[in-house]
């Protein structure tokens, strides 16, 4: 997490993960991870969290082939990411955290939408 105000999402922020997708390669390195923490904090000084959330929902892997929310949305349930009901915006939410698995496999992609659901559930205002 880059500066405390990354989102949480593994073992990086959202915000090393976009700087990431943006500018680096697949090869890890030891020293590119200090290179990651430094893009993260200039995507933080540069733009405002909504707008990195944007930008890592719109270039992640959903599977199946599908990259960036447009794609998994079409790919998925033929509808513009607008379009989204509740559950499917819920199965996307989940998918990213292994899509190998989550995009194929529809009883662990369900549970794993039912996750998504409960954090939803626990965050909203009472």
């Amino acid at each position: 997490m880059c500066a405390g105000r990354s989102f949480n999402y593994g073992a990086s922020g959202i915000t090393q993960q976009t700087g990431r997708l943006l500018y680096f390669t697949q090869t890890r390195q030891a020293s590119r991870k200090i290179a990651e923490l430094l893009v993260a904090r200039d995507l933080e000084r540069n733009y405002m969290k909504d707008e990195i959330l944007e930008l890592y929902i719109n270039m992640i892997f959903y599977g199946r082939g599908f990259y960036g929310i447009y794609e998994a949305s079409h790919g998925f349930f033929g509808v513009h990411p607008r379009e989204l009901n509740f559950e499917q915006a819920t199965f996307l939410a989940g998918v990213p955290n292994a899509p190998s698995i989550f995009s194929v496999n529809e009883e662990l992609g369900e549970q794993r939408r039912m996750q998504v659901v409960r954090a939803v559930e626990r965050r909203a205002p009472q």
